[in-house]
């Protein structure tokens, strides 16, 4: 059992528990280095299968010539996501303060600190703690704001929940110490208070623990790594029972579990905050546009703009069509009447479901919230053709140069040409050494030139000019000339890269880091389960979770 006083000279756990009776408070927190780099790739082919070809497409993030690998689970700290649906959990409260780390949603990078943010996350633990007071009485069944001979029982129901495993007798006893020497000075309400919050403060409950185990995972760090890769929150109640009765370990328990995990409406929520983090769609809310320019623009829609795509992406999950398919070809969307009138459908007032029209819309490439992410106070080829490389095809450009310029052209540029393409093209080709990777990247993105800046179809510029949004990427292996942003994703969605990339991506959701070279394996099986459930992303990530709890059968 992991022991905090054995890391005492790399781990500096802002509420440490030292092996004496009292908690010290010491400012800091674990270093933990998530290396995952990959180098830049050249633009690739977008291979078109029909039907999906037997032989894998070879991503330049994988190399099969190395030896393969099962899914290794790193030790990590809780990301942003993961901390606040455990908290929700775990304290039964819909809303918190504010968070205990400086973790963020999309990034695997190592939080970075200074004394400010620390001493904002301890008052942060201590506001936690108090809204917790109201839910430990349940989870105790008993009060200790009432009684001192709840402690014990305070102490280990809880300590269960926050470690999601029991407590060592040495940890029982310290916190069980703790408690009692805090309510000589601060009363029993006080010292249920802070030992929550030293609790939360704990490396115990703000890393996965779980994945430093060595040999065969125990119940417990089963449950926590299946709660975790499937609903990105703690085990609850009826998982860590069936952890404490050593059901995960046999094939009827671990299966169970699974079927039970995927039908809940937490696995829903999960899949939904996948494809946003995928697709990078919460870039909506950090992308301002000019408000004299875009006057109806403002933060509300643009919130509304991302709830939009991810209700897109949980009511595919609830109907069991989450494919790539279903993500870049429907029509089905939940609107308010600021989004009603961006897409041209009937305003109802309230939010209510349309189809929008199908000449225009199709799936998530072809919404505000995807459009306005990827465009400044002007559409922005460059940004929405490399979204597409990255995140749908896998296939980053190579990085700019270090002394390039960052030109994004207006009509005020003095630019002849009368077109937002045109103006693009003009100033790539003033930049030599920009074309070799803008020569596909803004290919792409001139197919979704009929969307202006927050999302809205045109078909026209303002001065009347026709838009172009015909696609032709001239190089072999390439799709023929397309017309449009609906048949590129078509062409995508038909795509055997595209599809194995929402492997690659749903891999890196599941495990907390994107799979390594050598990892290539474990990619293959849950794409092989995708293709044979037709193209169901559910079937990947049921194998991937089962990969990343060390188990890639059910156990017998």
């Amino acid at each position: 059992m992991f022991r905090e006083d054995a890391v005492e000279s790399s781990v500096r756990p802002r509420i440490y528990l030292s092996m004496g009776s009292s908690i010290h408070l010491v400012r800091g927190l674990i270093v933990v280095a998530l290396a995952c780099g990959c180098s830049p790739a050249q633009p690739v082919a977008i291979a078109v299968t029909r039907p999906i070809a037997q032989t894998l497409p070879e991503l330049p993030l994988l190399d099969r010539s190395k030896s393969c690998q099962a899914s290794v689970v790193r030790l990590r700290p809780l990301d942003s996501l993961e901390q606040r649906n455990t908290l929700r959990d775990l304290l039964g409260v819909a809303r918190l303060p504010t968070e205990l780390t400086t973790s963020s949603l999309d990034s695997d990078a190592t939080p970075r600190l200074s004394h400010l943010s620390v001493e904002r996350q301890l008052d942060s633990a201590i506001a936690v703690g108090a809204l917790a007071l109201p839910r430990i009485r349940q989870l105790a069944g008993c009060d200790p704001v009432e009684s001192l001979e709840c402690a014990p029982r305070f102490v280990s129901e809880f300590g269960l929940r926050v470690f999601r495993r029991p407590l060592g007798d040495d940890e029982q006893t310290r916190y069980l110490a703790f408690f009692r020497k805090e309510a000589a000075g601060r009363g029993l309400r006080g010292a249920t208070a802070v030992t929550v919050a030293a609790f939360l403060q704990s490396p115990q409950f703000l890393y996965h623990w779980e994945a430093n185990d060595v040999g065969p995972a125990s119940d417990f760090a089963l449950a926590s790594r299946l709660s975790y890769a499937i609903w990105r929150s703690m085990p609850d109640e009826e998982l860590l029972a069936s952890a404490g009765r050593a059901r995960l370990q046999r094939r009827g328990g671990y299966e169970a579990e699974l079927v039970r995990m995927f039908k809940d409406p937490k696995a829903t929520d999960a899949f939904a905050n996948f494809v946003v983090r995928w697709f990078e769609l919460d870039r909506v809310l950090r992308e301002p546009k000019n408000r004299s320019l875009f006057p109806d623009w403002n933060v509300n829609v643009a919130r509304n703009a991302l709830k939009e795509s991810k209700h897109l992406a949980a009511s595919l999950y609830e109907s069991g069509r989450a494919t790539l398919t279903g993500l870049l070809l429907s029509r089905d969307a939940l609107v308010d009447d600021s989004l009603a009138s961006t897409y041209g459908v009937p305003l109802q007032g309230g939010w209510h479901e349309v189809e929008l029209p199908e000449p225009q819309r199709a799936g998530l490439l072809t919404r505000v919230a995807f459009l306005a992410s990827n465009a400044h106070n002007v559409p922005s080829p460059p940004l929405r053709g490399n979204s597409v490389l990255r995140n749908v095809l896998c296939a980053p450009p190579a990085s700019p140069p270090p002394a390039v310029q960052r030109l994004v052209p207006t009509d005020g540029d003095g630019l002849s040409p009368t077109t937002n393409r045109q103006r693009f093209e003009t100033v790539i080709a003033q930049q030599a050494s920009c074309r070799a990777c803008h020569t596909t990247m803004d290919q792409l993105g001139y197919a979704f030139e009929s969307y202006g800046a927050t999302g809205k179809f045109r078909t026209h510029e303002a001065n009347g000019t026709p838009i172009d949004t015909r696609v032709s990427l001239r190089q072999p292996g390439m799709l023929p000339t397309m017309d449009g942003a609906l048949e590129l994703s078509r062409a995508l969605s038909e795509s055997e890269q595209a599809q194995y990339c929402a492997v690659f991506r749903l891999y890196g959701f599941v495990n907390g880091s994107e799979p390594d070279g050598s990892a290539w394996c474990v990619t293959d099986r849950a794409f092989e389960a995708m293709r044979r459930s037709g193209g169901d992303l559910t079937a990947a990530w049921m194998t991937l979770v089962r990969s990343t709890a060390g188990i890639d059968s059910p156990p017998g």
